[in-house]
């Protein structure tokens, strides 16, 4: 028998051949997949990587930021306001400030805009005002975006996927908690952690961090670059004990790296497989992309190559080609297509049944 994979072309029952880089390796029995993008708009490469991931039975941790509210249909005028605010910083921004001050980093903007306010508060009273208004706006926003049944339709599925283990969010707003909530999950209930790192909620068996935080505590929320140089310490620190507890795996012989229980968004950046959806993944976000390094660094000894966990991103056109080589590209000629995609897959059971 043969089968159709998800780049258009006939796939042998026996043996599908995925293309690892410089080596090709062959995998027994084909992944079954009812994913049909056309040949000439798919990268396949990536996709292979991920189906045969998705094959071995291993889960993923979920990165996604604000873009994810970019899948959503337009026609209702409330809710497009809504996923402006919710979507981009300058939606955000420009609706915070009464004088906004527009840089090409986010995070410059907002330490500009405290400057131009006139008042005669200290900066941080100022910005401690002006992240209640954050929160007020999102938490406005956040009802008529969870009224489009286009969003649950495309997001949800993603996010409640049993492949998914934990959700780190780079946003404000609570939507994937309530997503999950919706799609007949457990209420959320939240971590009695206090510190940034290991805060978060759980949905069911799902956990969903926030690492700039959320509108749940604005003594929490990261906006600014002061605020994230102060999380530059506490990724070290997170790193240090993942250091330490990978010393005693290799001492009791045990397979390094992939069976930590996470104490913090951290631990998930340096040794899970993740996927970013939504992520602009700019280099302001310093946190983010310090806990990347770490990772890469981590398994930069030969030896440890085959224990390294991929990174995917979920991309179109000429997205993200300012990421190195080690994210790999999941193309698709719309990102409406490619959630699609990611949702089939992701939500395939490996015997060829949803």
């Amino acid at each position: 028998m043969v089968y159709r994979d998800f780049c258009g072309s006939d796939v042998a029952q026996s043996v599908v051949i995925f293309n690892m880089k410089k080596n090709q390796k062959k995998l027994k029995g084909a992944v079954r997949l009812a994913i049909q993008p056309p040949t000439n708009n798919c990268s396949s490469h990536a996709w292979h990587e991920l189906a045969a991931l998705l094959e071995s039975k291993q889960t993923l941790t979920l990165v996604i930021g604000a873009g994810i509210h970019k899948v959503l249909h337009h026609d209702d005028p409330k809710i497009y306001e809504s996923c402006l605010l919710l979507s981009s910083w300058l939606g955000l921004l420009s609706n915070t400030f009464p004088h906004f001050v527009h840089s090409k980093s986010p995070s410059l903007s907002w330490e500009l805009c405290i400057q131009a306010d006139s008042s005669k508060l200290s900066a941080k009273a100022r910005e401690m005002s002006y992240m209640r208004k954050v929160r007020e706006l999102v938490a406005t926003a956040e009802e008529p975006v969870l009224r489009s049944h286009y969003f649950d339709a495309r997001v949800a599925r993603v996010l409640k996927s049993q492949k998914i283990s934990d959700i780190v969010s780079l946003n404000f707003d609570l939507i994937a908690e309530q997503l999950l909530s919706k799609s007949g999950a457990d209420r959320s209930t939240l971590s009695q952690k206090t510190k940034t790192s290991e805060r978060h909620r759980k949905v069911g068996s799902k956990r969903i961090w926030h690492p700039h935080g959320d509108r749940g505590r604005i003594d929490l929320m990261h906006l600014g670059l002061r605020q994230y140089g102060l999380v530059i310490k506490p990724v070290e620190a997170a790193r240090r004990k993942f250091k330490e507890w990978e010393r005693k795996q290799k001492d009791k012989s045990k397979s390094p790296f992939s069976s930590k229980e996470p104490s913090n968004w951290i631990d998930l950046m340096i040794g899970h497989h993740l996927i970013f959806i939504g992520c602009s993944l700019d280099f302001s976000e310093w946190d983010m992309w310090f806990a990347l390094v770490n990772r890469w660094r981590n398994y930069a000894i030969p030896k440890n190559k085959r224990y390294e966990p991929k990174t995917f991103v979920l991309t179109t056109g000429k997205n993200h080609k300012h990421l190195p080589s080690q994210f790999l590209r999941l193309d698709a000629p719309k990102y409406e297509d490619g959630w699609k995609w990611l949702g089939d897959m992701l939500n395939k059971s490996t015997d060829g049944r949803g």
